[in-house]
């Protein structure tokens, strides 16, 4: 039967010249025999070496590897979570815009309403050169245009930001007017 030793994480610190690791930055760790039993119960110890300083010929050396410093870790973005009828309200309020990012942000929703079946595709209309999406709101007869805005990716980037804005103003009006609704 195998026999469990625990043994110490790493540092992230160079034993021998005290260098703390970057991101991203190459290292070995190394397992040792160690006659300190108050520091090291097992008899093994792990120590970092950055590879300017690994000692390969050291006796005591029962194994080591090669492992990397992982990259920082982002900043997690923030989730929305949001009903469809504040969908819809962020939809309605972009009704009339004449701003180019607020008119892709608009064409955004519409897609992700219909995806829903909040609103329903009843046809799409050409006029002065621009394609239009004539949408229904489901259960009712009530109709909108959206245009279309052929979205390339880097618009896409930009209406995600947009779109995160909106959001926000819809999440934090609705908190100030009933901080008991959840969003």
């Amino acid at each position: 039967m195998a026999e469990e030793y625990k043994i110490e994480s790493g540092r992230r610190t160079c034993e021998e010249c005290g260098r703390q690791f970057v991101a991203l930055e190459d290292y070995i760790s190394a397992v040792f025999e160690s006659d300190d039993e108050a520091k090291n119960p097992t008899g093994l110890a792990r120590l970092d070496f950055c590879t300017e300083h690994w000692p390969a010929n050291r006796t005591e050396l029962l194994a080591f590897w090669r492992t990397r410093v992982p990259p920082p870790e982002e900043p997690k973005q923030r989730r929305y979570d949001i009903s469809d009828e504040r969908l819809m309200e962020v939809f309605l309020r972009l009704q009339g815009t004449d701003d180019p990012g607020r008119l892709d942000a608009r064409y955004v929703i519409a897609l992700m309403l219909v995806r829903k079946r909040r609103l329903k595709l009843e046809s799409t209309r050409r006029r002065d050169g621009q394609s239009y999406m004539i949408l229904r709101k489901s259960r009712s007869k009530d109709t909108f245009e959206a245009v279309d805005r052929r979205l390339s990716d880097e618009a896409v980037l930009a209406v995600s930001a947009e779109l995160g804005k909106l959001l926000e103003e819809v999440v934090d009006g609705a908190e100030e007017a009933s901080p008991d609704e959840t969003v």
